[in-house]
């Protein structure tokens, strides 16, 4: 119960910061935006990293699949 009047004040919340302030959305979407960024790239690195030490034959996980 918790999370959903959570889930709900934490939307309208996030909409009235896009109502009245919008360039300040802007500026929490960007950041949200190079925050996964740099987690994709990183995923990204790591798994290439890990590749380079298993055998050529071994299957890649679905999670890596994912992010490759």
């Amino acid at each position: 119960m918790r999370f959903i009047i959570n889930f709900f004040f934490y939307g309208i919340l996030f909409y009235a910061i896009y109502l009245l302030f919008p360039d300040t959305f802007h500026t929490l979407v960007s950041w949200a935006d190079h925050v996964w960024v740099f987690l994709k790239e990183l995923v990204n690195s790591v798994s290439g990293k890990a590749q380079q030490y298993l055998p050529s034959e071994a299957p890649k996980s679905l999670y890596l699949q994912f992010f490759l």
